[in-house]
């Protein structure tokens, strides 16, 4: 069954709706950093017009990438505008390549998002999670953004894939 099929099958359930991610941004030039310092992920600086962002909207952030060395962490953050909306830590501090997901979504009155989080690490299949509850404005035009924060300069982190999906239900 096709997209189109199935978004007309659904019209046919009551209480659903069918709705279809855009793609808003997709880029594999990597971000890198091998100092102790906040970069930011290319390709994932999305601005989102004034009013757009309302009740329903969701973003969804994935990201692939890699770290080496052991002497401190490596986070991933996810901004709406200056504000950090949710960060996770690379789940091991060892040399391994990473995935992450991200949903930011507002769901009332332009001021407040639930965001969800979880990082994938390859080299001893460890992952962790986390929700938070973000309370920015965004009735105004927004910058959505991903960054890395990495904590030693004797290791490095790449973000070397990042895709930004949005719907609204």
């Amino acid at each position: 069954m096709g997209n189109l099929q199935f978004a007309q099958d659904i019209q046919k359930i009551p209480g659903y709706a069918a709705v279809i991610p855009t793609i808003i941004s997709q880029s594999n030039v990597a971000s890198y950093t091998g100092d102790a310092e906040t970069i930011a992920v290319t390709g994932s600086r999305i601005v989102v017009p004034r009013g757009f962002f309302g009740p329903g909207a969701t973003f969804r952030f994935t990201m692939a990438g890699s770290r080496t060395g052991t002497a401190g962490a490596a986070t991933i953050y996810i901004y709406i505008n200056a504000t950090s909306a949710i960060s996770l830590a690379v789940p091991t501090n060892t040399a391994v390549d990473w995935t992450a997901t991200f949903l930011i979504s507002e769901h009332t009155n332009m001021a407040n998002q639930n965001c969800f989080g979880i990082v994938h690490a390859s080299a001893t299949v460890l992952s962790i999670s986390d929700y938070a509850a973000a309370t920015v404005d965004v009735s105004a035009e927004s910058t959505i953004q991903a960054k890395l924060v990495l904590a030693n300069g004797s290791d490095e982190v790449t973000c070397n894939y990042v895709l930004v999906e949005y719907w609204k239900v």
